[in-house]
């Protein structure tokens, strides 16, 4: 792209006489950018220094800004007089509201509201204090930092930022002070649905009429919607496409439901790359089909028990070989064929209690690690290193 394209996309940009694109910013500011100094040009600075008036000032400040704005002296650039003696740094590491670092002189008796006060001198976030750099000209602002707290304030959750702390007028602010981003995290949620109970990026419903899910916040990391009567023929995941954990239990949910009408008879959980925890069971699910297959390929933990499965596809888990744990007890599954798991190398439990199985078929050399059933006869017709025939409790940690 060449610095004519360039200037026409983005106006922000001003170009030196060797064609080096700057930071309009930066501009007037007296410090040289480029190589000729030409940033100085148009802006009331001369080589030789600001033009005086007869009071001694230099028109920048007395000419040139209003009342509630002062000077970068010696620069005609005027900022709001709330910026003086606030240090901050912008995105390219540079001084903000004055770069020659004027707006920070004289500030010993300066009063820092809702920031932090270096010593004898100017103020600066609470989130550059303890961040391992030294912003103070004291250095003070690294002192005793495994004493700081977070005191009413939101302490970012990284490892390298295990001691920054953002002030809530700086939460929400459409700018990303934690190196994840937990600060900007909550900014969009809507109000909880009547029915539901939510807590951050969590929502559980219980006896719902919700008609779609385009009003839940697309941060939503885990939902629950239990014993609804929504409809799932229209229902999709598309405004929630980071969901980690999802419960659709007693919802009448059928096999029709989870494969939508589409040319490309998608999943009803397309989309969902982040899911891990599915949980569908008391619903009239009755087959998990490889013609519908679940591509969540991160997906853990699956339970279908109490639904009336008849059978389940060779296909219905090529997709999902992280799965570690299965449930599809409490079902009407008749024929058991081992070829289905075949590729679930990471497979650790599977639960088929409840089943009326009347047919083994075993064509692979897939072994169960843990598998739960009525009987042992089951686990004498497959390979399988713990039969479980007892009641045990496993779940996803």
């Amino acid at each position: 792209m060449n610095v004519t394209e360039y200037e026409r996309k983005d106006t922000s940009l001003f170009q030196c006489s060797d064609g080096k694109m700057i930071e309009t910013v930066y501009v007037g500011d007296l410090v040289p950018d480029c190589s000729d100094d030409e940033s100085y040009i148009g802006f009331g600075i001369t080589h030789s220094g600001p033009e005086m008036n007869q009071s001694g000032l230099g028109m920048s400040q007395s000419d040139k800004c209003s009342e509630l704005q002062m000077s970068c002296f010696p620069s005609s650039k005027c900022y709001d007089i709330r910026f003086m003696c606030q240090y901050d740094l912008d995105h390219n590491n540079q001084i903000i509201t004055c770069r020659n670092g004027f707006h920070l002189e004289n500030c010993e008796n300066s009063i820092c509201t809702n920031s932090y006060k270096c010593y004898m001198s100017y103020c600066i976030p609470y989130r550059r204090v303890c961040d391992g750099v030294y912003d103070c000209i004291h250095r003070d602002d690294e002192d005793f930092c495994e004493q700081h707290l977070c005191k009413f304030m939101l302490k970012c959750r990284s490892i390298q930022m295990m001691y920054t702390c953002v002030h809530p007028i700086e939460v929400c602010d459409g700018v990303r002070h934690c190196l994840h981003g937990e600060d900007e995290l909550l900014c969009d949620l809507k109000p909880c649905p009547a029915g539901c109970q939510c807590l951050g990026l969590a929502m559980h419903c219980l006896f719902t009429n919700i008609v779609s899910l385009t009003f839940i916040s697309p941060h939503l990391q885990y939902l629950a919607i239990v014993d609804s009567n929504m409809s799932m023929q229209y229902l999709t995941f598309t405004s929630t496409p980071i969901i980690q954990e999802l419960t659709l239990s007693k919802n009448k949910m059928d096999s029709k439901s989870i494969c939508n009408k589409g040319l490309q008879r998608e999943s009803l959980f397309f989309g969902l790359r982040l899911l891990r925890k599915l949980d569908l069971s008391y619903n009239r699910i009755s087959t998990i089909s490889g013609v519908c297959v679940l591509n969540n390929a991160f997906l853990k933990y699956l339970n279908v028990s109490h639904n009336i499965i008849t059978s389940i596809d060779k296909k219905a888990f090529t997709v999902i070989v992280e799965l570690e744990i299965l449930d599809i007890s409490f079902n009407k599954i008749k024929s058991f064929d081992a070829d289905a798991f075949s590729r679930l190398s990471d497979l650790q439990y599977v639960n088929v209690r409840h089943n009326p199985i009347a047919a083994v078929i075993v064509d692979s050399t897939f072994v169960f690690k843990a598998l739960a059933s009525d009987t042992g006869s089951l686990c004498c017709a497959v390979k399988v290193k713990a039969c479980l025939t007892s009641v045990a409790n496993y779940y996803l940690a």
